[in-house]
């Protein structure tokens, strides 16, 4: 979907930022790509009436379960490293009413951020899918599956 690196300004891994950010350019290719081909899933696609009501949005899903058939997202990185983050992973599962019902709100864990220069941050719902190797040391992040 997104093939330019220039798409994705300077990226950051961060431990400490809950959702995966990127530029509002390539999340817009993401949502349009979803909506192209995804929109029979839950909140990828406007309700008739309802411009406003997508994940893209910031609207969740309640299940006991996140619904099947969202796809993966593969990310890979100058040198050929790939990672491929799963569903369950670029989506947060927030536990939802009482405890004793096991339901969830699934969130889209992916946001657009709008700044100058670009920048995208690598956060939990990137790393999940992901050993994340910090190298203080040498200034530098590895992956591993």
């Amino acid at each position: 979907v997104i093939s330019e690196t220039k798409d994705f300004g300077t990226a950051f891994v961060d431990s400490g930022t809950t959702f995966t950010l990127l530029p509002a350019p390539a999340y817009k290719k993401i949502q349009a790509f979803l909506q192209k081909h995804y929109c029979h899933l839950p909140l990828v696609c406007p309700k008739k009436g309802k411009a406003h009501s997508t994940m893209f949005d910031g609207y969740c899903m309640v299940s006991r379960t996140l619904p099947q058939g969202y796809p993966s997202m593969r990310w890979t990185f100058k040198g050929g490293t790939t990672v491929v983050v799963p569903p369950a992973a670029y989506f947060r599962s927030i536990p939802y009413g009482e405890t004793s019902e096991s339901r969830f709100a699934y969130c889209f864990g992916i946001g657009p951020v709008t700044t100058d220069p670009p920048y995208t941050i690598l956060g939990d719902t990137f790393m999940t899918a992901a050993y994340v190797i910090f190298d203080r040391q040498m200034m530098r992040v590895g992956f591993a599956e």
